[in-house]
């Protein structure tokens, strides 16, 4: 709704994603399978039932939906770094209002003020992607951490669309947000949509099936 707005008369809810991110397009008008985008079929399943590999596109490859180098992101800035390199970002920049979207719990109890703790398992992340980018955009911050997943075959959509959030696009200006309701609440233990507080920043586990459990 927050997308559509009134362009829409009717928007039906059918539940939380079963896989998340979009489908996996292959494009198979040259006689051989090329991936144009990973989804949640992965490559390795389509490759198995056409017996054959499939090819990486070329530059002159037919252009598929969400395939731009920029897609879905959101209106606060994302940035995707490594563990260690979340750590020294917030070290330097403790004027900012960060939030984190961590595979560890160590990291979040050090990281942003609002971070939300993601499944290991690419499966249950992809699930939960978009959602939680949504919800950490919602929180009013200015920049989102995101800890970069593994560089595996099984994470490989996942790669994808976070490095698509992350491209360097001219980002739509932020209204004043709820940041400062988040940072009230956490400052007074309160709990913040179901985070938990920690030390004063809100921290979210996110959790397959329900969406969220309280740290």
């Amino acid at each position: 709704r927050s997308d559509l707005g009134d362009d829409v008369d009717c928007i039906l809810n059918g539940g939380a994603c079963e896989v998340g991110i979009e489908s996996t397009i292959v494009d198979y008008s040259s006689g051989h399978p090329v991936l144009l985008r990973p989804g949640g079929l992965s490559a390795a399943r389509i490759a198995e039932v056409a017996g054959e590999e499939l090819l990486l596109p070329g530059d002159n490859a037919p252009r598929a939906p969400g395939s731009h180098a920029a897609h879905y992101a959101p209106r606060a800035r994302l940035k995707l770094l490594r563990r260690t390199d979340i750590i020294e970002y917030l070290a330097q920049h403790k004027g900012q209002r960060v939030a984190a979207l961590a595979l560890e719990v160590s990291v979040a109890r050090l990281a942003a003020q609002y971070t939300v703790v993601m499944p290991a398992v690419a499966a249950g992340y992809a699930r939960m992607l978009y959602a939680n980018l949504r919800h950490l955009d919602a929180s009013g911050a200015d920049m989102i951490l995101v800890e970069l997943p593994p560089d595996t075959p099984a994470w490989a959509p996942v790669l994808d669309r976070l490095r698509r959030a992350a491209h360097d696009e001219p980002l739509a200006p932020r209204e004043p947000g709820r940041w400062g309701q988040f940072k009230r609440k956490a400052a007074a233990g309160m709990d913040v949509e179901a985070e938990g507080v920690d030390g004063g920043n809100a921290v979210m586990q996110a959790a397959e099936g329900d969406g969220a459990e309280s740290l």
